[in-house]
């Protein structure tokens, strides 16, 4: 199990949907929202039942990106998958969940 995970929108909405954000619940002791990422899924749906699948068995914690890492800026993603990489960058050992291609490609 991975302490912190970090999650971007797109999973959120998928697995919501689906009813497994409790499935995936303890795969991680926290899971760490970006708000950039809590705006992306209220434009298409209120994120407060997504986040109580989430809190099932760990803990969900928001978090503010001041500001997006250089590197990461560079790529030229949507705002939430730049979040959620920069957080994962100063967050040592947090996984991400990821939905992005490019992002993914450009992590390895």
């Amino acid at each position: 199990m991975n302490k912190n995970l970090v999650i971007n929108a797109s999973p959120i909405i998928l697995l919501g949907k689906a009813d497994l954000l409790k499935t995936i619940s303890p795969l991680a002791k926290r899971w760490i929202i970006p708000d950039g990422v809590i705006h992306e899924v209220q434009a298409k749906r209120p994120i407060d039942s997504y986040l109580s699948g989430l809190a099932s068995n760990s803990e969900v914690v928001r978090k503010t990106v001041l500001n997006i890492h250089p590197s990461i800026a560079a790529w030229d993603l949507g705002h939430g998958e730049s979040e959620v990489l920069t957080l994962a960058l100063e967050k040592p050992r947090a996984g991400v969940v990821l939905d992005d291609l490019q992002a993914g490609a450009k992590m390895r």
